[in-house]
């Protein structure tokens, strides 16, 4: 492990040396082998260097000639044979870059270096194959060269992979594979960066929330960085090669990938509710995400192989079909996810027309998943925000017509003040306060004097008005904080916390002379005026012995005349 880090600081250092040296005109520091080697593919794989070397396969081997090198099911067993250039002194490049699409699919690298007595010397790699001693770190596979490769015979190159896995061959100097390393360093820390922003991002709204949406959104991303860790080749640049662990968890995580997708999927386009025949699927899906992990942990490589291809286009096929479903449906977050998905699945296409020769080898094609993921997460990232959103609006308009509708319940549809019912539970609340801090609390009971008369000589609707011009006059009268009831036809209580009798007494002074002044005119005929009753809570006291106190007080008003204030 130590080894391998030091190779790579080495490789940087030599990197960022090279960039104030002056290029050699002389000696090419990259030299494609594969171009002008010769290809043998052959189906027997139990064939070895004696035999493929000796005389009766000479003539099964084509150039190249431009053509793809690759390795796979109909061809698990590629030879190539080339001659290394030069003489191997300083300053020439003499290391053999093998560069798989990706190298967790190579299973078996060998080159067999010529020797004077006519035999080879084996040197062996691949992502079966446990490390070389002081195997340089890289995604790819290096071999550094002996004196011996430089001889003018020709060496052989031998290829392998239950996998179709296509394959570039190049001699290389440490300072390109420096610079490439560089490079590719870079892109894929933006990558990774992008994907550790996402769950971070995510994990915070979690906790916030507790919506399983972004708990199965973490999860994916989460499941989606680590296998394009292990399939990028960034977990053997690192940690170095550990063959079983490393086919293990990467179908593993290949496996997460798609149960967490499924499941965000239906969470987030809330299939459970809105996609009966779709749910069931997307859950059938997941748990065959979930096969593929074991087969993974298990060994059983192949089935996770074809189970996680299968899914890896049905899954993102079916997520834009339910997409579209709930974007006509009126759910409009869907879009976002429709188009994360879509980014998904377009970069799964181009790397697949890679893989059939359909598309160059590019960066784009070659990391055509890598990208798709990242910007998935990203669109992902935005629909679960703009999901939040409104579903942030939804419920303060729930809250506002449950509000309308527990004000309808307490309060009095004629004037707007609060109803008997919204009195006695907030008497219940005013008198434990006031006993519990010894606060003063005064009650006014008031009564429109001769409504009756009012509604006979006049009609309803304007003995409506009297009270409706009392509400009006109550409100202009008391602070803020004191509650306005009106608790029958014609009587109205105010309830006025941290206020004693005298101080209540004013104020329903004050409402009195100002009701007054806010009534009708006499030309109308109609000229109403209240009454009005004042009590004090005192120790001992309840809510309906207060009342009533207050209560007895208004009638001593009317007893004595009407339009007057009484305690």
């Amino acid at each position: 492990m130590i080894k391998r880090i030091g190779f790579h600081f080495l490789a940087l250092a030599v990197f960022a040396f090279s960039l104030g040296a002056a290029p050699s005109l002389e000696c090419p520091v990259s030299i494609d082998i594969g171009a002008a080697a010769d290809v043998f593919f052959c189906e027997d794989p139990s064939l070895g260097i004696t035999e493929i070397s000796g005389p009766d396969f000479a003539s099964r081997f084509e150039p190249v000639a431009g053509r793809m090198i690759w390795t796979g099911a109909k061809a698990p067993a590629t030879w190539l044979r080339f001659y290394v250039p030069g003489d191997g002194q300083a300053g020439q490049p003499h290391i053999l870059a093998v560069k798989p699409s990706f190298s967790i699919i190579l299973d078996h690298v060998a080159l067999y270096v010529p020797r004077g007595d006519g035999g080879f010397d084996e040197l062996r790699s691949g992502a079966l194959e446990a490390p070389r001693p002081g195997e340089p770190a890289s995604r790819s596979f290096l071999f550094e060269l002996p004196k011996e490769a430089f001889s003018g015979k020709p060496a052989y190159l031998l290829l392998s992979s239950g996998t179709d896995v296509k394959v570039d061959v190049s001699l290389e100097k440490l300072t390109v594979i420096a610079r490439r390393d560089s490079v590719d360093h870079l892109l894929f820390g933006i990558l990774y960066g992008t994907i550790l922003a996402m769950v971070v991002y995510g994990l915070f709204i979690f906790i916030t929330l507790r919506d399983r949406a972004y708990l199965y959104y973490i999860l994916y991303t989460v499941a989606a960085g680590i296998w394009l860790f292990f399939v990028q080749g960034h977990a053997k640049l690192v940690f170095g090669q550990h063959p079983d662990f490393d086919q293990g968890a990467l179908w593993f995580f290949a496996g997460s990938l798609i149960t967490w997708g499924a499941a965000f999927a239906s969470e987030f386009l809330k299939l459970k509710d809105s996609g009966r025949f779709l749910n069931p699927l997307f859950l059938l899906m997941g748990w065959l995400g979930a096969l593929v992990s074991v087969a993974g942990l298990a060994g059983w490589f192949k089935l996770a192989f074809a189970l996680s291809h299968g899914l890896g286009v049905v899954v993102p096929v079916f997520a834009m079909v339910a997409a579209v479903i709930r974007i006509v449906q009126g759910y409009s977050s869907a879009t976002y996810f429709l188009i994360g998905w879509f980014l998904m699945a377009a970069g799964s296409l181009a790397f697949s027309l890679m893989g059939l020769k359909l598309l160059p080898l590019t960066f784009l094609t070659t990391n055509g998943m890598a990208i798709g993921i990242s910007a998935e997460s990203l669109f992902f990232a935005i629909a679960l925000a703009d999901r939040f959103r409104k579903m942030e609006a939804e419920s303060k308009r729930l809250k506002a017509i449950q509000d309308h509708y527990r004000d309808l319940s307490l309060k009095d549809p004629l004037t707007n003040l609060y109803n008997k019912r919204y009195l006695d539970m907030k008497l219940e609340s005013a008198f434990r306060n006031a006993e519990e801090n010894r606060a003063e609390l005064s009650i006014l009971v008031i009564d429109v004097d001769n409504l009756k008369e009012i509604n006979d000589g006049f009609g309803h609707d304007r003995g409506d008005d009297v009270l409706k011009t009392l509400a009006v006059t109550l409100r202009n009268c008391v602070r803020e904080g004191d509650d306005l009831c009106r608790t029958g036809g014609d009587e109205f209580v105010v309830l006025l916390p941290g206020i004693g009798t005298a101080g209540a007494g004013r104020v329903a002074e004050r409402i009195r002379s100002r009701f007054a002044l806010d009534s009708f005119s006499e030309k109308d005929g109609l000229n109403p005026t209240i009454s009005l009753g004042v009590a004090e809570h005192v120790p001992g006291d309840s809510p309906d012995s207060f009342l009533k106190r207050a209560d007895e007080a208004l009638y001593e008003a009317k007893r004595k005349g009407k339009d007057r204030v009484m305690s």
